[in-house]
């Protein structure tokens, strides 16, 4: 009877044992099963928090240039964005307000890194348009100077500007009106760069045209100066014949003599008499 009592107790613990071992099996894979979720929940909403938003808190803690280019492929990444679309929402994150006052401060210096092209450049001009767009938006009357902050800082060229300003959008109508004094005085500045150009070019077409012309006149003069020294140049003479010399008859010894004597004679200087 005691036997068969120790028995039933050891098996009911082996049982117990048994029971338990797996309670914690199922406790540990349903554990995992939940961080894994969590995990995959935080990851799954971060990737789909609004970038801007993402940004705006990155850039709150003042990071340096390198981390915070990390953080903008990141965040480029993980919203599939393209250039255009990642200049935008950095524009907005970086200027969502006192837009002047930090663009004088930083000089677009973090935005001119990732706007290297046109494209990007019209994201930053859609930035613009979601800023200051609104009847009653404070900003949509300083979207001249905004614009014109942007250009003066290299973020924005006169082409880009141009382009955007000739579109028909319904949604950046009221800003391009707002801009207008500024487009309209790069319209101009652009026009009379290109008369400037054209001038420059005629003066170069004609200063060559004279030089080419006095080249020709030096050439001319040139052949000119040969020909007349070609016609006062002498002719060569023809080589003469040489003559024989003549002889002169020979005189006589006696009448030299003579004459030499009585020359002699006349010549010499008379005694003065005493």
């Amino acid at each position: 009877m005691m036997m068969t009592m120790m028995m039933m107790l050891s098996g009911l613990l082996i049982l117990q044992r048994l029971l338990l071992s797996r309670e914690k099996k199922a406790m540990l894979s349903e554990t995992s099963e939940l961080a894994a979720k969590l995990l995959s929940t935080n990851i799954s909403e971060e990737k789909k928090a609004d970038p801007v938003e993402r940004l705006i808190q990155f850039i709150a803690t003042k990071p340096n240039d390198d981390s915070l280019l990390v953080e903008i492929q990141k965040v480029k990444n993980d919203a599939g964005f393209d250039e255009e679309a990642t200049a935008r929402a950095l524009t907005l994150a970086l200027y969502h307000v006192d837009f002047l006052k930090r663009i004088e401060a930083d000089k677009g210096a973090s935005l001119k890194k990732v706007v290297t092209n046109e494209k990007a450049q019209n994201g930053v001009l859609a930035a613009v348009v979601d800023l200051c767009s609104g009847k009653d938006n404070p900003m949509l009357k300083i979207s001249a100077h905004i614009l014109k902050a942007l250009y003066d800082n290299d973020v924005l060229e006169e082409d880009a500007i141009l382009s955007w300003a000739s579109t028909k959008s319904k949604t950046a109508r009221r800003v391009l009106e707002a801009a207008k004094p500024f487009t309209d005085w790069l319209q101009e500045a652009e026009e009379d760069e290109d008369d400037d150009e054209e001038e420059d070019e005629e003066e170069e077409d004609d200063e060559e045209e004279e030089e080419d012309e006095e080249e020709e006149d030096e050439e001319e003069e040139e052949e000119e100066d040969e020909e007349s020294e070609e016609e006062v140049k002498p002719q060569p003479k023809s080589k003469a014949q040489p003559q024989p010399a003549k002889t002169q008859p020979k005189s006589q010894p006696q009448a030299q003599s003579k004459s030499s004597s009585s020359s002699s004679s006349s010549s010499k200087p008379q005694p003065k008499r005493k």
